[in-house]
């Protein structure tokens, strides 16, 4: 459990940190989100650690995740979310105006959770879509469908 299991920016995350991770993050997509079983959650943005963790999470509640390519377009984009049937969008935050414009082209529109947001301090505030991060999590917001 404390072997490595990804480093990213300098940082080493542990097997089992990445297990404490993920779970948390299941717990707020299934609870505060309401991600089930055989939902599609998109991530926009850059490649990063948390972007794992997503990952992780949602195959912890039998989710798929759909990552979006950012050189595309925002019309494909919102083809690929409308064709996967994608109810969350999870974005980093300088895509933040790109996401709520795709999210209100199909069916998915951002807004902001209640609580802390599903993934865990480890986007180093780069996954939110509000200037703010609660300050005990620093997790960061989605878009919700």
């Amino acid at each position: 459990p404390d072997a490595l299991a990804v480093q990213f920016e300098g940082r080493a995350f542990s097997y089992a940190r990445m297990v404490r991770r993920s779970a948390r993050a299941a717990s707020r997509l299934y609870h505060d989100l309401g991600v089930r079983a055989g939902d599609r959650v998109a991530y926009l943005g850059f490649n990063h650690v948390d972007q794992l963790t997503l990952l992780f999470a949602l195959a912890r509640l039998r989710a798929m995740l759909v990552p979006l390519n950012f050189r595309l377009a925002a019309p494909e984009w919102e083809a690929v979310l409308s064709d996967c049937g994608a109810t969350r969008l999870v974005h980093d935050p300088s895509w933040t105006d790109a996401a709520r414009s795709t999210a209100g082209g199909c069916r998915a529109r951002c807004t902001t959770p209640p609580g802390p947001s599903p993934c865990s301090r480890g986007f180093h505030g780069r996954c939110r879509a509000l200037p703010h991060r609660d300050p005990p999590t620093r997790w960061p917001i989605a878009c919700r469908a």
